[in-house]
């Protein structure tokens, strides 16, 4: 499982991971995203919502399409809790084109540079405050 950490100004935790280090672009995959949160300050959490953004390099010029945003409905708005550890099933949508980095050491001069990632971006909105968008690589290939 990957795993990735922020930690605000406000000593909230958050980490979030992926079970599987691929997931099919081709049949709407079931992402199951974990999310951990440590409150110590007991702050309300009002919502947490993630994007999944494809990003889509071009001789090294990034553009970034939006996929989906969602909010993840099955945390307790408004809850205070110290400790909240909850895991979300994502569904990607089918027919997306498969993560591709390109080999550094072999490209053409006369062809152009393509890459294409994705990655996940997570917010928590605490009352008073909102963490930061914390990113989460999701590989999308074609099984």
């Amino acid at each position: 499982m990957t795993f990735y950490f922020v930690l605000d100004s406000n000593s909230m935790t958050m980490a979030c991971g992926l079970r599987k280090s691929f997931y099919s672009g081709r049949d709407g995959a079931i992402v199951p995203l974990s999310i951990s949160i440590t409150n110590p300050k007991q702050k309300q959490i009002q919502s947490i919502t993630t994007q999944l953004i494809q990003i889509v390099s071009l001789n090294e010029i990034k553009h970034e399409n939006e996929i989906f945003t969602t909010k993840l409905d099955e945390t307790n708005e408004n809850t205070q809790e110290n400790q909240i550890t909850t895991t979300f099933e994502l569904s990607l949508p089918s027919n997306l084109p498969p993560t591709y980095i390109p080999n550094a050491n072999g490209q053409p001069d006369n062809v152009p540079l393509i890459a294409i990632i994705y990655e996940f971006r997570i917010t928590a909105q605490m009352k008073g405050a909102i963490t930061p968008n914390l990113r989460l690589s999701v590989p999308i290939g074609i099984e």
